[in-house]
């Protein structure tokens, strides 16, 4: 958890409690949203991005209920997310604003897949991020480096385009941006259960 935002309505005030829960900090539970004055929907906390909405006064039994709710929710959409070839962000629970983070950066590297040299310094500039900050940024979404998120995009994409069966798996392999066929058969293999020669 990254911090606890809390809201009175006329300016926002962030606590960090990275020491109390480094144990979840990297698993993607960005904001809980803590208002003074009542907000029965809950739509401005989710608005501002946060992924969840308590109002207060609130239980810290309530509070650590609902970040265990959405780490295990995180956790089940990441893994279906990366098993599972066809299953794209629409498919991982996020807010708003990591939706549309995604969303961009998804389209930035279907614009580059088959240049085997694009890589997270050229993501990280089309985002203005230094490569630190976009690191934390895609670690505390989808608990993935930014190589590993790059490399599962190119292989998804792979997966597709083996569906579709119009290509061989070697020149598949090179409009993904993989260099060696024997690597991107490897990469494959680790990643979906199954040789790209075996994927239907």
């Amino acid at each position: 958890m990254s911090n606890v935002v809390i809201d009175t309505g006329h300016h926002r005030r962030s606590l960090h409690f990275d020491d109390f829960f480094h144990h979840i900090h990297h698993a993607g539970v960005d904001q809980a949203l803590i208002r003074d004055d009542p907000d029965p929907s809950g739509s401005h906390g989710f608005e501002v991005g946060a992924d969840a909405y308590i109002e207060k006064p609130f239980s810290v039994d309530v509070l650590l209920a609902q970040i265990a709710s959405l780490l295990q929710n995180r956790e089940k959409f990441r893994e279906a997310f990366l098993k599972n070839p066809f299953k794209g962000l629409n498919h991982v629970e996020l807010n708003k604003s990591d939706e549309e983070f995604l969303q961009k950066l998804d389209d930035i590297i279907q614009e580059n897949i088959s240049n085997p040299d694009f890589n997270i310094e050229d993501l990280s500039e089309h985002f203005f991020m230094s490569r630190a900050s976009f690191y934390r940024k895609i670690k505390g979404i989808l608990d993935l480096t930014p190589n590993e998120y790059l490399r599962v995009a190119r292989l998804k994409k792979a997966a597709q385009l083996l569906k579709e069966g119009n290509q061989r798996i070697t020149e598949i392999c090179y409009l993904v941006g993989f260099n060696s066929p024997s690597y991107f058969a490897k990469c494959f293999q680790q990643q979906f259960g199954v040789l790209p020669k075996d994927f239907s």
